[in-house]
């Protein structure tokens, strides 16, 4: 835990950068429900970063469109 407080500090600009350049993907499910009752389910998929890094992992088929 030591070597944690020795690092350099770490700003916000510093970990969008990091996020951005390399990628994320956040996933989740919500469900809405009354009385025992789901009423509405999501399945919600987030991917974070930046165009060139998309590009530059996954080239885009022509039927997308963004």
């Amino acid at each position: 835990m030591g070597d944690i407080a020795n690092s350099k500090q770490v700003t916000l600009l510093d970990v969008v950068e990091k996020l951005l350049d390399k990628g994320v993907v956040i996933s989740g499910d919500l469900i809405l429900s009354c009385g025992n009752v789901d009423l509405v389910y999501l399945n919600l998929k987030l991917v974070l970063t930046s165009v060139q890094t998309m590009l530059e992992e996954k080239p885009l088929k022509k039927d997308v469109n963004l």
